[in-house]
């Protein structure tokens, strides 16, 4: 035979013929049979052949695979200008996927048409990357998209690893706004407007900040907070009635600290301050504390009615009774406290002098300012008069309350009246009336 081992073909011994000579059948005849054999024979692939007499194995020897049910064992790289990988579904309900597999079972699969139908309007097959289980079962559709709105979905958190990262939403219409959506089983819960939809009218106005809560079924319940693009203006807007240091529209443990105005027609009820600036006064447990700065122009408290003749300032006891209060009229200011009759029992008079006579009064100078003033000791009242007389024993502070005095002044002055006019009858200043007769 002609061909050899390395594949070329060797013409045989006697084949050539020569003029004149006679050619002998048999050695005519092999050649023939090697020629028909070497033509049946696998062709090499050096030489020109495929190596193989059957498909697959020809594709083997050319390094090649088949259209259809064949393994690459190499990359797959498509060098050209413009390079296109095109899967074509022959129907919707099987999709068109990538795959990538741990030796047999299947890690992550990308779909580009998830088998969704496709049913009008660009509905349907959609954008679908997928992972497995280590059985190689579906496991998580970790990341989706819709084909006909874009909409992306996420199974999974996102974190942005880097340094000063940033979650950008970019719109092209105020109207619709920007927002974050926070989800129950597909039901709205929250929804926070990084742009609310109000339209944007110049003066850096519209495109504002709104926080709402939907109800059980997702619909919109409450804009519980909303702030002011253009002047930083807060609005809380729930419905809570303040009840207790812990149960208010806003409870604030911390504090709330504001530089400006506080104006409100509601409660603020809070266990911390609400501080303007400087130190704060008093500590309890539960105080409004007001600080500022001070000065001649710098006010703690300023309280401005819509209409005169107005409760400034209305006191409650525990029992939700009011015992107090601080009240105005367009010239002036009282400051009451109770004195109802019907709150009160056990009649009687006193002896007023003894509580004057009594009482040290002194022209003082304060030791902090050196500001002179008249008032009285409170240590040498409360041996006197307690009730007017005030200490806080957690801090030995004292003080007293001037207008417990008052009703005591009264008395006082009613029996030197008493007692002038019986001087003035006794020496004849005056005639005696029927009411300053002897009964």
């Amino acid at each position: 035979m002609g061909r050899q081992p390395d594949g070329n073909y060797v013409i045989p011994d006697g084949t050539y013929g020569a003029p004149d000579q006679t050619v002998y059948s048999a050695r005519y005849n092999g050649w023939v049979n090697d020629v028909a054999a070497t033509f049946n024979a696998v062709l090499p692939v050096n030489k020109g052949g495929t190596g193989a007499s059957t498909a697959p194995e020809a594709l083997t020897a050319l390094g090649a695979v088949a259209k259809a049910g064949d393994t690459m064992t190499g990359n797959l790289t498509i060098d050209k200008l413009a390079p296109l990988l095109d899967l074509k579904m022959g129907t919707v309900a099987n999709g068109a996927s990538i795959q990538s597999r741990f030796s047999t079972t299947t890690r992550w699969s990308m779909f580009f048409g998830d088998g969704t139908a496709e049913s009008g309007s660009n509905a349907g097959s959609n954008f679908l990357l997928r992972s497995h289980n280590d059985a190689g079962a579906a496991l998580v559709n970790a990341f989706s998209i819709n084909r006909a709105t874009g909409a992306v979905a996420l199974a999974g958190d996102v974190t942005i690893v880097k340094s000063g990262p940033a979650f950008s939403l970019d719109t092209t219409v105020v109207a619709g706004g920007v927002n974050i959506a926070a989800k129950l089983n597909g039901l709205m819960r929250w929804r926070m407007f990084l742009m609310d939809g109000i339209a944007e009218g110049g003066g850096n106005t519209g495109s504002n900040f709104l926080l709402r809560s939907h109800n059980d079924a997702g619909t919109a319940l409450v804009d519980a907070i909303t702030i002011n693009r253009a002047t930083g203006a807060v609005a809380l807007n729930s419905t809570v009635a303040a009840s207790s240091s812990t149960v208010a529209a806003l409870v604030a443990t911390g504090g709330i600290a504001t530089p400006g105005t506080v104006n409100s027609t509601a409660v603020v009820t809070t266990t911390a301050s609400v501080q303007a600036t400087g130190s704060l006064l008093p500590t309890g447990a539960l105080a409004l504390k007001i600080g500022y700065s001070g000065g001649g122009t710098q006010w703690g408290i300023s309280m401005r009615p819509v209409l005169d003749n107005s409760n400034v300032l209305l006191v409650l006891n525990a029992a939700n009774a009011l015992v107090g209060s601080i009240t105005q009229t367009a010239a002036a200011t009282a400051f009451n406290t109770s004195s109802d009759g019907r709150l009160k029992e056990d009649l009687k008079s006193f002896d007023a002098g003894n509580i004057v006579d009594r009482t040290e009064v002194y022209d003082f100078a304060w030791k902090t300012t050196g500001e002179r003033a008249y008032g009285i000791i409170a240590q040498q009242a409360k041996e006197v008069y307690p009730n007017a007389v005030t200490r806080r024993e957690e801090t030995d502070w004292w003080g007293i309350d001037y207008s417990k005095y008052v009703p005591v002044i009264l008395q006082e002055l009613k029996a030197l009246r008493a007692r002038i006019a019986e001087l003035e009858v006794a020496t004849g200043l005056r005639p005696e009336t029927p009411d300053e007769k002897p009964a």
